[in-house]
């Protein structure tokens, strides 16, 4: 009688067993790579988005070194001077993310090409610099791809100086995304 319950899970145990799919722990042969995905993202072209417009509101995450992380909020207002090219003008307010401080306001103008769904552009920005009581110039190049109709992600670098012996200048980093109108 004690063998019976024995017998019983051995026969369970090996019909279980017989359905039983090996288990394994492949690596797939490519490991996906942020900076390909970016890279893939940028050298893509989708030619049913593309950026010009007349005005764009940007949102963006930004650092500077001795500021750390913050916030922009800008505003630019674009004039087409041919079929891909024209100037723009700027207005961005850096936030330094803490109880509201505006660091700097700034206004500008640059030029911009448009490629598709991919906008190169440059130019320089004046205005003044609340924590150090400066004037500010910063020079900027963006790089901006389309995400859908009206909306857009890019990457600005910039370079800005209040001119002042404290403070000789330093990188701004910003990744951002707005709104075209």
């Amino acid at each position: 009688m004690k063998t019976t319950p024995l017998i019983i899970t051995a026969l369970a145990t090996a019909a279980f067993s017989a359905h039983a799919q090996p288990i394994t722990n492949t690596v797939p042969a490519t490991m996906p790579n942020f900076f390909n995905s970016v890279a893939q993202y940028f050298t893509s072209s989708n030619t049913n988005y593309d950026l010009h417009s007349t005005a764009e509101i940007t949102l963006g995450a930004a650092y500077q070194a001795g500021v750390n992380f913050g916030s922009d909020f800008g505003v630019r207002y674009k004039f087409d001077l041919g079929t891909n090219t024209g100037v723009c003008l700027e207005s961005v307010t850096h936030n330094a993310g803490v109880a509201g401080i505006i660091v700097s306001e700034q206004a500008g103008a640059g030029v911009y090409y448009i490629r598709h769904d991919l906008e190169l552009s440059a130019g320089v920005d004046a205005g003044y610099r609340f924590d150090v009581r400066h004037p500010a110039l910063t020079l900027y190049a963006d790089v901006r791809k389309s995400l859908t109709e009206n909306t857009y992600a890019g990457l600005r670098l910039g370079y800005e100086s209040d001119f002042s012996s404290a403070s000789p200048g330093a990188p701004v980093v910003t990744i951002e995304t707005g709104f075209k109108f």
